[in-house]
């Protein structure tokens, strides 16, 4: 494309930075001095400071703890820094970034008093044409866009009559410099957000009266904001560097106290514990409070537990009960929508100077000279209207740029049904520009420093790498982009967060297309994609027109994100190491603690722990029994764990839950572990197991002749064996057979076990030290039937099969091997491939729901009794 007429001579620079706010100032820093480029950052404002220059409204501040927002990346600058509160005010924050750009001396390459007007790529130059609203105009290689999420106000034409309001008008997201005097006013605040709540907080100190026009009763927990004494600055500094390594391993990306490690569940908690939970953890505040149950915005149970105590803490606060009830949120979880930090805002409404206005079912009809007027024709007088209305969040800012890239597509036009980008970060036909904690970047939940240091990190290396391989233009590749906005649309669809309106789907917008616009995922799990891609070589991306192949994770659905992101958080953001470089009893501590991760699940069953008599001596057997009418189908359950790891205790959980949901006993035996019980110790134990649950099932509510033997990985493969040992050994009559990701074979060859040989939760390396701490270093048993069923001569009569397998799992394809060969000897079998999941998910069922098609296996075994001797293969 042909650019448009310069008005001044073009200016050649390497990069051009949008903005000076905390993502400018490092993307500047970074790409000057350690990627060595000419930078030229376009700033609006006068000075540095970003939305925290613009934000300046009475009583603005930070949501965050100011030791947690802040950089990291420099130590120095750390060092020379104090904060004076827990919550930063405004002019503390621009103070500090202002600071900032003075000991990096990155001021100077910044051109202030400067908006850009439009980003244009240049097809036949392959640079871009950036262009200002004082006539500058710069031609760059690179952009790279730093303006913010929360940068651009709505389109105040939305407030029809508005301008027709003859006293003072405020938009809170463009105060003026000058300060505003409410003394004696009659003041009209619009917006109960965040914005809404702090200004009001500091209006209502001095207003004739305030009257509160809400729309949207929103959650607002305590933010105990304190002066920070000089002791305890001392030790923050003194302690900076081990605070923020601990604000990179949370899912929020702040550092909550020692005290408070999260449960995974508020769920089938006894109400007596879980009120003394929630009692003990409020004082602490309530970002904090919020911390404290793991999956408050994936489980609907859960949340609704917090919400409920959250809303009676708002009815103790408030005097008048009917506006208690107005102020408690009952049209959207907690978390579903920005979480408010207050610092008296409920104390306000118990104040003769303060009035709350619902307009959720008499919204505003208008302006007017004098005030407003509502749709049942009521008017409002005031002497001041302040409009704290909120912002047009995430692609809003970058629209704003006038983006066109290839052959002049406008940005609007691509991203008309969505906001698609490779993780968060870059844009398909967009090459050379790059986003910091962009659309489907960790936005909203994760704290803003901490993501946009790992986006400048990841777009200097994206560029340092284009320009090391002697490349000019790096461009995200369409498939890249699609599987990653399918990721985090996912991850979004599947939690609580659509249940409310909110700026994360953009719906506060009027005509903005409801999306995906934010990633529902930690920073450890978004750091682990950008290493994934810079290991592949800047996999997804085409380098001069080459594509690179996508890194395996991306080949992952939500559901397996979700798993990868919990087993990060719990290990600390670090991958596994190799099982061969940990003794045996880390190994198990470790893994027992993931999978007892997965859940609260139903206390209201009849759980009975006694013991079975195996080959090496009486072993512990746990037995489930659901309340209601006996007997019930039996299910025995072998948990995994590669033969080395795994017990009854950390699947207890998900057993309840088996039991409870399906309406079925469930007997769960624990069997020896290698590898100080090899081969044939297992299987032995199991067999063992299933004699004795024949024998004694029935004194627990179990039908003895209805029983399904299941397990999950290892614990598949003692089930297949299992059900050849009862065929061929006449033993106990089972009903069913139900093999999750099962493995089946030691010495498989697959291309599933060549693709996923790296995978996270097993990779073919663990796999490979499994089987030989199973069956000898020289796997001399691998031939037996009974440790690779696949092996086995005869396959006829065999019970009925239910075989489940995960798409990106190194054991699907000798699981669906199985499963052929089951079918091709007459075996009614089922097969299901579960799609984009990875090996492990099903103790976290709860919250992974493609892992029920292990529970659906289950129930169809136990309904299909009596079924025909053949049926056909499925997959799905």
């Amino acid at each position: 494309m042909t650019s448009s007429r310069r008005v001044r001579e073009m200016i050649r620079v390497d990069a051009v930075v949008i903005g000076a706010g905390f993502a400018g100032v490092y993307a500047v820093h970074k790409l000057r001095d350690e990627v060595g480029l000419q930078v030229r950052g376009i700033e609006a404002a006068e000075t540095v400071g970003g939305v925290w220059h613009w934000n300046r409204y009475p009583g603005a501040r930070c949501d965050v703890h100011s030791t947690s927002y802040s950089y990291s990346f420099s130590d120095e600058l750390t060092q020379s820094w104090e904060w004076t509160e827990a919550y930063a005010p405004q002019p503390e924050i621009k103070a500090y970034l202002n600071h900032a750009a003075d000991c990096l001396d990155v001021r100077k390459e910044f051109a202030f008093n400067t908006r850009v007007t439009s980003v244009v790529w240049e097809d036949d130059e392959q640079r871009w044409t950036v262009s200002t609203d004082r006539g500058d105009t710069y031609s760059a290689q690179f952009v790279v866009g730093a303006q913010g999420n929360l940068s651009v106000a709505k389109d105040p034409t939305e407030f029809v009559g508005l301008d027709n309001f003859q006293g003072e008008k405020y938009f809170t997201s463009s105060w003026p410099a000058e300060e505003v005097d409410f003394s004696g006013k009659r003041v009209c605040l619009v917006g109960t957000g965040s914005t809404g709540t702090q200004i009001a907080e500091v209006i209502a100190k001095t207003a004739g009266h305030l009257t509160i026009m809400q729309r949207t009763a929103n959650f607002a927990v305590p933010g105990l904001n304190h002066t920070v004494e000089p002791e305890q600055r001392t030790w923050n500094a003194q302690n900076a560097a081990a605070l923020r390594a601990r604000d990179r391993l949370n899912f929020y990306g702040v550092t909550i106290g020692e005290d408070l490690a999260p449960l995974p569940s508020a769920a089938g908690m006894p109400d007596d514990e879980r009120q003394a939970l929630f009692d003990t953890n409020w004082p602490a505040g309530g970002d904090a409070f919020l911390q404290i149950i793991a999956d408050l915005v994936v489980n609907e149970e859960s949340n609704k537990h917090v919400s409920d105590y959250v809303r009676d803490r708002i009815r103790d606060r408030v005097n008048d009960p009917e506006v208690a009830e107005l102020l408690c949120p009952t049209d959207h979880p907690i978390l579903s929508k920005r979480i408010v930090l207050e610092n008296g805002y409920y104390d306000i409404f118990n104040q003769d100077n303060v009035s709350l206005v619902s307009v959720k079912n008499n919204p505003i009809e208008r302006y007017t000279e004098r005030g407003l007027r509502l749709a049942d024709g009521t008017a409002h007088e005031f002497d001041m209207i302040v409009m704290a209305t909120g912002f047009d969040s995430i692609t809003g800012p970058v629209k704003a740029l006038g983006l066109r890239g290839r052959n002049g597509v406008a940005l609007d036009d691509v991203w008309a049904d969505g906001p698609v980008t490779y993780v968060g970060s870059a844009i398909p036909g967009f090459p050379n520009f790059f986003l910091i904690v962009g659309p489907t970047g960790p936005a909203a939940f994760y704290n803003n420093p901490v993501s946009i240091e790992d986006f400048v990190d990841h777009t200097a290396s994206a560029i340092k790498s284009t320009l090391d391989s002697g490349c000019g233009v790096i461009e995200a590749t369409e498939d890249a982009a699609r599987r990653w906005y399918a990721i985090a649309s996912g991850l979004f669809d599947n939690s609580l967060l659509p249940y409310a309106n909110s700026w994360y789907r953009g719906v506060n917008v009027p005509g903005k297309k409801p999306a995906t616009y934010i990633l529902l995922a930690s920073g450890v799990l978004w750091r682990a994609y950008a290493a994934a891609i810079k290991a592949s070589g800047m996999g997804g991306f085409a380098l001069d027109g080459v594509e690179r192949s996508v890194p395996p994770v991306l080949k992952l659905g939500w559901a397996a994100t979700r798993l990868f992101d919990e087993m990060l958080l719990q290990l600390a953001g670090e991958t596994p190491p190799p099982l061969r470089e940990l003794d045996i009893a880390t190994y198990r501590e470790m893994a027992d603690g993931f999978t007892a991760a997965g859940g609260i699940a139903p206390r209201d069953l009849a759980v009975a722990d006694t013991t079975y008599s195996g080959p090496g001596g009486d072993l512990p057997m746990r037995v489930f029994t659901p309340r209601g009418e006996a007997p019930k189908p039996v299910v025995m359950y072998l948990f995994g764990g590669g033969f080395v790891s795994g017990s009854v205790e950390a699947h207890d959980n998900l057993l309840r839950l088996m039991a409870d949901e399906l309406d079925v006993v469930v007997a769960a035996p624990q069997y020896r572990l290698a590898p100080e019980n090899p081969f044939p110790a297992a299987p032995d134990d199991a067999y063992a197991a299933l004699q004795w649950v024949a024998a004694n099932i029935d004194s627990y509510g179990g039908d003895p002749e209805r029983i399904v033997i299941a397990g999950e990985s290892s614990g598949g493969n003692l089930a297949a064996v299992t059900a050849l040992r009862a065929r061929d050994e006449h033993g106990p009559a089972l009903i069913g057979q139900a093999l999750f990701e099962p493995a089946i074979d030691a010495e498989a060859d697959t291309a599933s076990r060549r693709e996923y040989a790296e995978d996270w939760l097993m990779s073919a390396a663990d796999a490979a030290t499994c089987w030989s701490y199973y069956l000898g270093e020289d796997l001399k048993h691998a031939a037996s039937p009974l440790a690779s069923p696949l092996r086995a001569s005869s396959l006829v009569g065999l019970p009925p099969a239910a075989v489940v397998t995960a798409e990106c799992d190194i054991l699907r394809d000798e699981g669906e091997q199985y499963a052929a060969a089951l079918q091709q000897a007459g075996v009614p079998t089922t097969l299901v491939r579960m799609p984009g999941t990875v090996h492990g998910g099903l103790p976290f069922i709860e919250w992974l729901p493609e892992y029920r098609a292990a529970f659906t296996a289950i129930s169809d075994l136990v309904a299909r009794t009596g079924a025909p001797a053949t049926e056909v293969l499925t997959e799905a």
